[in-house]
């Protein structure tokens, strides 16, 4: 008797545990909705700016500027040389991102592309002295760049050194981390070199190299941000494939591999933001962003848009973007809004569009 009672028991547990499978099989997936929505609004279809991509764009004295780059039309209607094609050393500022002020159309340093801006020293006590620094990129006069130039205004620049420490090259990233300049990755095409060092700078003149190889494989078009305190990068290019790769570094040295495959796909070109964004309730809360760039295994632009809060976990806004997926465009955040323009799209057009839109609630 005592058998039978066991046996019926052990039927009915075997009979409920399949069909706890069964349900647990067939149910709906729940699918994850982001939290997050963008609303993008066209600022303006044609700024005034001749198209570009690889351009210097940032925020500075509450206006966004633009200046540098190069377009490639021309390359593919008429078979110009690359080299030989329009690179600009004009510069453009906008107080609304749709009105442009041209600031001159011929800077003291010489037309080029790749090249890196930023605004340093960061003003942080009265009376200290905010500038801009330029470096890096490739120019038609003299090739690979490892010259540093600084302006106060904009318009009037300096030549602080015709030679860093660094290697001539472009397709690198310029962050400012920890009160230091850092510099990343790059290549030098002439050489054959791909670059996967790290070099920092407490003033912007004398550069330290941090690492000469890190455990990042040499690769240029990558991004680099600011979040949660520490570096973090993303994708990439070298032998003419893309990454999804995403590390981080506390201190530029010692980096660790968050994943080697992101949803985002294997890109580069593309531009990484640390932006605050709305949360349920009140208050905002820090986000990672990235920006469209180029899918190598597509081989287009992506007009897309991501977003994450450990590096690992990425989501899309509800909606779609609007505009055409392009590479080495601008993306800033300005007056509490995303601003994306200039780059080259799909279809291997050179940009002059605005775009901004506002991070809402998802509904």
């Amino acid at each position: 008797m005592l058998k039978k009672v066991m046996m019926i028991v052990f039927l009915a547990a075997v009979i409920g545990a399949f069909l706890f499978v069964k349900q647990a099989a067939f149910a709906p997936v729940e699918i994850r909705k982001p939290a997050l929505d963008l609303q993008w609004q066209e600022a303006t279809s044609t700024a005034p700016w001749p198209a570009r991509d690889a351009a210097a764009a940032l925020v500075w004295q509450d206006k966004l500027w633009l200046m540098g780059g190069v377009n490639g039309g021309q390359g593919l209607v008429n078979n110009v040389k690359y080299w030989e094609l329009p690179h600009y050393h004009d510069i453009w500022s906008s107080v609304d991102g749709t009105n442009w002020n041209q600031e001159t159309g011929a800077a003291a340093w010489p037309a080029r592309r790749s090249l890196s801006v930023v605004p340093w020293p960061v003003a942080s006590a009265p009376g200290e002295q905010d500038r801009l620094l330029m470096l890096g990129g490739w120019s038609p006069v003299g090739g690979y760049q490892s010259d540093i130039w600084l302006s106060s205004d904009g318009v009037n620049w300096e030549l602080a050194t015709s030679s860093a420490a660094f290697p001539p090259r472009e397709g690198q990233t310029l962050t400012v981390f920890q009160n230091k300049l850092w510099l990343m990755g790059g290549i030098n095409f002439d050489k054959r070199l791909v670059y996967n060092d790290v070099w920092s700078s407490l003033d912007g003149l004398n550069w330290m190299l941090v690492a000469s190889s890190t455990p990042w494989s040499g690769r240029y078009d990558h991004a680099v941000e600011v979040f949660q305190d520490r570096l973090w990068l993303t994708g990439g290019l070298a032998e003419g494939r893309a990454n999804g790769e995403v590390w981080v570094s506390s201190d530029g040295q010692k980096w660790q591999l968050v994943t080697v495959k992101a949803p985002w796909g294997p890109r580069h070109g593309h531009a990484l933001l640390n932006w605050p964004a709305p949360v349920a309730g009140s208050g905002k809360l820090d986000r990672l962003w990235l920006a469209s760039g180029w899918d190598t295994d597509r081989n287009e632009g992506v007009s897309d848009v991501w977003f994450t809060t450990d590096g690992k976990n990425w989501l899309k806004p509800s909606s779609p973007a609007p505009w055409p997926g392009r590479e080495d465009h601008a993306a800033l955040i300005f007056r509490g809004e995303l601003w994306l323009f200039a780059g080259m799209d799909a279809a291997w057009r050179w940009r002059n569009d605005v775009w901004r839109a506002k991070s809402v609630l998802a509904p």
